[in-house]
């Protein structure tokens, strides 16, 4: 089939062109009803990603309605509502065996990968492991977060305490996720960024904000779970400022190649404090972030920041660039 899809040329370089695919055995091809900005797809247009190399199409979180369907599908037909993640592992490598599958050696191999354009391919072991259909309940854009929402979910299945004083640092997109999903599991709830303008979207959530300025972490006392969602140095730096006896702190967000930071060994042995990164999810995150989204369990219609049609795209990422809103819904 042919139909127009957005190619990432070079750095801030968006070309609408014509492509042509086809779904092979077990893959499906879905007309996209919704896809959403984000964090991976603005670091990609600012200065590339060595998983994606130019030209690339470009856009994941999405979802949409089964157009094609290639062999050996029975339980899809044509017209059925979808969703689906970015990826899932291949069960058989080293790691997989492990259980590590957000660790798995062959995880982009096979890759949901387009999203901005009016189909998109999903490969066969993501149709096979990780394809859902969308419940009529929800909206597609709402669907869409089913990629991002896995990330959040997996980052937190470490955490088994209750009743946790949480601090959000950065209150972007995956922030904002972080938030909700904290407060729904029943923690007392702030988020802090330098953006004040941001997080005048959570005052109707019931989640504190903090406006931070220069020296601010002196002002509040220290909390039990601290997530990372900057990806800063000015944030890392907060996080160990303000943990707690006995607290974790979760770098959510992904760092540069090469960078260091200075930790107090001795604080944090004595504190009894856990630092621990996050990357990416496995499928039973993936199946808890689609039950969350399918329940409406989660306060998500705050995440959308604005509706465009998909030729505005180039006009959307520059607001993205410019900080502005959390995510931006491209309707093709």
């Amino acid at each position: 089939m042919k139909f127009f899809a957005y190619i990432l040329e070079d750095v801030e370089k968006l070309d609408l062109v014509e492509i042509d695919k086809e779904p092979k055995e077990g893959e499906i091809l879905v007309k996209v009803k919704a896809a959403l900005t984000c964090g991976t797809d603005t670091k990609m247009y600012k200065r590339g990603h060595p998983q994606f190399p130019f030209p690339s199409l470009f856009g994941h979180e999405a979802s949409g309605v089964v157009a094609e369907k290639g062999k050996g599908i029975g339980f899809l037909k044509e017209g059925d509502e979808v969703l689906f993640p970015v990826s899932s592992p291949c069960l058989k490598c080293e790691f997989c065996l492990k259980g590590l599958e957000n660790q798995c050696e062959n995880l982009f191999e096979e890759k949901v990968w387009g999203g901005f354009a009016e189909y998109i391919l999903i490969p066969k072991r993501i149709v096979k492991n990780s394809t859902f259909r969308k419940p009529k309940n929800i909206t597609f854009e709402e669907g869409a977060l089913l990629d991002p929402l896995s990330s959040v979910v997996f980052s937190q299945n470490i955490i088994k305490d209750l009743n946790l004083k949480v601090l959000i640092i950065g209150a972007g997109p995956m922030g904002f996720l972080q938030a909700v999903y904290s407060k729904y599991k029943g923690y007392d709830v702030t988020i802090c960024d330098i953006n004040e303008e941001r997080l005048k979207i959570y005052e109707d959530l019931n989640i504190k904000t903090i406006f931070a300025q220069e020296g601010w972490e002196k002002n509040y006392n220290p909390f039990d779970f601290i997530i990372e969602c900057s990806g800063t140095r000015g944030g890392f730096e907060s996080s160990l400022k303000l943990i707690g006896k006995g607290g974790k702190i979760c770098l959510f967000a992904g760092f540069p190649k090469n960078f260091y930071i200075q930790i107090d060994g001795s604080k944090l042995h004595y504190n009894q404090n856990l630092i621990y990164g996050s990357f990416h999810y496995d499928r039973k995150a993936v199946l808890e972030a689609y039950n969350l989204i399918s329940e409406v369990k989660l306060n998500l219609k705050k995440i959308f920041s604005g509706y465009y049609p998909l030729r505005e795209l180039p006009f959307v990422m520059e607001k993205v660039l410019k900080g502005e809103g959390l995510k931006f819904v491209i309707t093709p």
